[in-house]
């Protein structure tokens, strides 16, 4: 690709984001100058751009749901590439590369490299799958989910992860081992004090779906995966109060739900069929009504 060009990158600030601006980085030859950002900042981290006035020759956009400044971006140096669902705004000249993909880090492989025949890795390919391994919620392998910890754990995250992954996935050496021990330790004490609310409820159409909800401040999807493993729910709510926001996920088994519609119409969210966050609205809070603890 052309290194005269002046590339400028938002990404979402979650491991598939993260891995996504790697690989547009491999693809470039370089490390470009990003923006991690997300759904609730991605208006104001803009405008903040949009008001340094800085030049480039293109913007990408990662991961990111961009329906809400879509007016504003929709040129012919824009490029999305993303695989939510909620992504609607109908673009007339931006490229729009949105596709229900299981992860955007494997969506831009595909595009930028598997379709081209170009080459990376074997190191480069492993960090792509266990990113997608994580952010499907498949979890074929730990790995992913260690990598995730150590991600999350880091001190200035995005740019730290870069620095050590640049490359590829390296095995974690005795620090990182310790930080997802560490972890685990923690999250297993904070699992134990969850009061889990449950209720069978229409839920987007379908009848009778088992929806569980906790009341939560960390270890979100660590929350949602308790109520699948233990309570055997459809659908799992990690509640978080201070934020005023919900995360809702879908267990595997239940392939009929669309939660990414139930937070885009009850909780002003968006995101995927498996997986989305909204809002804490008086919408959501009249339906957790229909969920009660057990007895």
């Amino acid at each position: 690709m052309n290194d005269e060009q002046t590339i400028q990158v938002f990404t979402h600030l979650d491991l598939d984001g993260v891995v996504s601006y790697l690989v547009l980085c491999w693809a470039y030859g370089k490390k470009l100058d990003v923006i991690p950002t997300t759904l609730m900042r991605l208006q104001q981290d803009y405008q903040k751009f949009v008001e340094s006035k800085k030049t480039y020759s293109k913007l990408f956009f990662l991961d990111l749901d961009v329906s809400s400044i879509g007016s504003q971006i929709d040129d012919k140096k824009t490029i999305i590439f993303d695989h939510h669902k909620t992504n609607i705004y109908s673009f007339q000249n931006a490229l729009f590369c949105v596709y229900n993909e299981t992860s955007c880090a494997k969506l831009i492989y595909d595009y930028l490299f598997k379709a081209t025949n170009k080459q990376i890795s074997s190191q480069q390919k492993t960090l792509i799958a266990l990113a997608d391994d994580w952010d499907s919620a498949t979890k074929a392998t730990p790995l992913s989910e260690g990598l995730n910890i150590v991600y999350h754990a880091m001190s200035n995250k995005f740019n730290s992860f870069v620095e050590d992954y640049y490359k590829g996935f390296e095995q974690f050496d005795k620090f990182k081992q310790n930080t997802i021990t560490l972890y685990k330790k923690h999250r297993a004490e904070y699992l134990d004090t969850l009061t889990p609310f449950f209720g069978k409820v229409e839920f987007e159409g379908q009848k009778d779906v088992k929806v569980g909800a906790v009341f939560c401040d960390k270890f979100v999807q660590e929350c949602c995966d308790w109520l699948f493993a233990v309570h055997h729910v459809d659908v799992a709510i990690a509640v978080l109060i201070d934020q005023k926001r919900i995360a809702v996920r879908r267990n595997a088994n239940c392939n009929k739900v669309d939660v990414s519609k139930f937070v885009q119409r009850i909780a002003s969210g968006g995101g995927h069929e498996a997986a989305a966050g909204g809002n804490l609205t008086d919408e959501f809070v009249e339906f957790t009504k229909m969920l009660k603890p057990l007895n």
